[in-house]
């Protein structure tokens, strides 16, 4: 379950993610501010003033899972989109009664991001809040583990391999943004992230040395695991969310501060 939040992180900041082609694109240092360019073929450019550009910055986004799958050319520090890595993921949650768990999940590797479509997009054209409404159809993910605490009637103390399957995953992103002007360049600068998921049709979770090799004892907690993964997920709600919320943040406001806001939006400010 704390990959879930792994492949979530990814599929939050998705959006804007992945290059495959690098010698269709030039990067520039203006001002010690560097930057993509040369506005990429596919990116076809919608106006920010248009009650209705949701649907033109859908399409436009959800080109980006396909032509930018494989990293920003020339911006250092971003992984592919698919498979997507993750260093590390620190999650804690205390709800009583319930559970009172740590954990960190390291070495995390999610496929099935670049299958994500764009439901919905909006930029408002007053506070520049950035909008997204997504669906994963399904993302598999594995990683290293390392758990401390209780959870439901479990008391976990381990370290290990774990995998996951999370299928028909529906959720948010919204991001409060700056707009700032670099030498005739607009840029957004996001200051905020929040993150909301709405709806999961099903996660399959497994850990490897869960209770030092006691096969039984890991077999009925992975039962316990997969029969109640709703509750279970809506027990670490709070610390998945946070967690989506940093990474977003992270990763979007690079991927901004690099690709100017111009490629999107023809109308700025």
């Amino acid at each position: 379950m704390q990959q879930f939040s792994s492949f979530i992180s990814c599929a939050n900041f998705a959006i804007i993610l992945a290059l495959t082609t690098c010698s269709q694109l030039a990067v520039v240092v203006v001002s010690g501010h560097e930057y993509l360019r040369e506005k990429p073929s596919f990116l076809q450019q919608c106006h920010l003033h248009d009650q209705i550009n949701g649907k033109c910055l859908a399409n436009v986004f959800e080109n980006l899972f396909t032509e930018w799958r494989n990293g920003v050319p020339g911006l250092k520090g971003l992984s592919s989109l698919d498979p997507f890595h993750v260093k590390r993921v620190r999650l804690s949650q205390q709800t009583p009664g319930l559970a009172d768990i740590k954990a960190e999940l390291t070495n995390m590797v999610a496929h099935g991001m670049s299958g994500t479509r764009v439901l919905k997009t909006a930029v408002n054209d007053k506070d520049y809040t950035i909008e997204f409404k997504l669906h994963t159809p399904s993302v598999r993910a594995e990683g290293d583990y390392q758990v401390n605490g209780r959870i439901l009637i479990l008391n976990l103390n381990s370290v290990g391999k774990m995998s996951s399957t999370v299928e028909n995953l529906e959720y948010r992103i919204s991001c409060k943004a700056n707009l700032k002007k670099i030498d005739g360049q607009y840029f957004f600068d996001l200051i905020s992230a929040t993150s909301r998921i709405d709806k999961i049709g099903n996660f399959k979770i497994h850990f490897t040395n869960l209770f030092s090799g006691n096969r039984e004892l890991e077999n009925s907690a992975h039962e316990l695991f997969n029969t109640n993964w709703r509750e279970i997920f809506e027990i670490m709600r709070p610390a998945f969310g946070q967690t989506i919320n940093t990474i977003v943040l992270n990763r979007y406001k690079k991927i901004l501060s690099y690709v100017p806001a111009n490629y999107f939006l023809d109308d700025l400010p």
